[in-house]
């Protein structure tokens, strides 16, 4: 079954957080010796204010990956330097939150997380 494509632009303003394992023991004499584990999944949190049915439309696509059951791909920007990237990710968390303005607007915010 091919993965479904999260094709929503988030706002310009998004936040990436890029980790690696890194596995510190200390030594009898005092010192440190440090051993890298491998790279985490990177996260980015992304805002989305678009019109009432786009913000519908991007809690139904939640809604039908059960939450962080399932994944997907997403496009995401990499900066001025380098090009878009298309990255297969899934939800984090099993909650999301959104907020209308009347039946106009809204805003949804989401944390996804690559799939490593």
């Amino acid at each position: 079954m091919a993965l479904a494509f999260f094709h929503w632009k988030p706002k310009y303003v998004y936040s990436l957080v890029d980790r690696h394992k890194v596995l510190v023991s200390d030594m009898d004499n005092g010192s440190q010796r440090r051993y890298w584990k491998g790279k985490r999944p990177r996260r980015w949190k992304l805002t989305f204010t678009k019109n009432y049915e786009e913000i519908n439309e991007i809690y139904a696509f939640w809604k039908n990956r059960r939450g962080s059951f399932e994944s997907f791909y997403i496009i995401l920007p990499n900066g001025i330097a380098q090009a878009d990237e298309r990255v297969k990710v899934h939800f984090v968390g099993e909650d999301i939150e959104t907020q209308f303005q009347g039946t106009v607007a809204g805003t949804i915010s989401l944390t996804i997380e690559e799939d490593l």
